[in-house]
């Protein structure tokens, strides 16, 4: 599974960076999650390493070569000086036919 920051799947992301934003603002950021397998992935599970982040969107299965939308969400509760980032652990059961 491969995670991209654009639509066209031409930018990889391996870390999620997604900046600073003032204390009281709720932004939502759009990636695109591929299965580059042969496989067709299903239970498919997402956790991100920070808390401040919560999955709004995400595929629950996803076909061979398929790619679909994962909107993440952050409430940012204070202010920060550097920008926030997360690591991605995606997990899901592979089914060759």
């Amino acid at each position: 599974m491969k995670l991209f920051s654009d639509k066209e799947l031409k930018t990889e992301v391996q870390t999620i960076d997604l900046g600073t934003v003032q204390a009281g603002d709720v932004k939502e950021y759009t990636y695109y999650l591929q299965n580059n397998t042969i496989a067709r992935l299903v239970e498919i599970q997402i956790e991100l390493s920070n808390r401040e982040l919560k999955i709004i969107k995400a595929p629950m299965e996803l076909n061979s070569f398929d790619f679909s939308e994962l909107v993440i969400k952050w409430n940012c509760d204070i202010n920060i000086k550097q920008g926030l980032k997360s690591d991605l652990s995606i997990s899901a059961k592979e089914i060759y036919s």
